[in-house]
């Protein structure tokens, strides 16, 4: 992930140094042996395709962030700021903290938001990017809080 800063962020006061935290998440599968597992694409195997061959619509059994399975961080109480890239093949994920807590958006793809959006939730596609501010000033010390995810795979935005 590559972090770009300007002089029109840098006079926002967001937070930053230790309290900016890049969470490039993904999904990935595991050999019993712990290596990385691909499937084959036994559907289309061609000579002219690397072992194993690309295969479309991978998701993987485990999710991963910045290559942890079930990773953890202890914050203080204050706010954080969290620069989120969906590193997944095909997997959408729909965030939420499970203490109810909002997300304060504060950028996306194009760059920093004319303003911030208050969300509960956050859905974000594969190769998308999302900067929120978490405020964990009001919550008490020892607190334990999940970043969940509940969206199914394949994930489709019913209307």
């Amino acid at each position: 992930m590559y972090i770009i800063r300007d002089d029109e962020e840098r006079s926002l006061n967001l937070p930053s140094g230790r309290y900016e935290i890049p969470l490039v998440i993904q999904d990935r599968s595991f050999n019993e042996d712990g290596s990385l597992f691909y499937p084959r694409n036994v559907d289309n195997p061609g000579p002219d395709f690397p072992d194993p061959s690309v295969t479309p619509g991978v998701a993987g059994d485990k999710i991963l962030v910045n290559g942890m399975v079930w990773p953890y961080l202890e914050v203080e109480q204050r706010k954080y700021r969290f620069r989120i890239l969906n590193g997944s093949n095909e997997r959408f994920y729909r965030m939420r903290l499970s203490n109810g807590s909002p997300f304060i958006q504060i950028g996306s793809d194009g760059g920093l938001l004319e303003k911030p959006v208050i969300m509960n939730e956050i859905i974000i596609a594969p190769a998308e990017r999302v900067d929120v501010i978490i405020n964990f000033a009001d919550v008490e010390v020892g607190t334990n809080i999940v970043l969940t995810n509940d969206a199914e795979n394949p994930y489709y935005i019913l209307k």
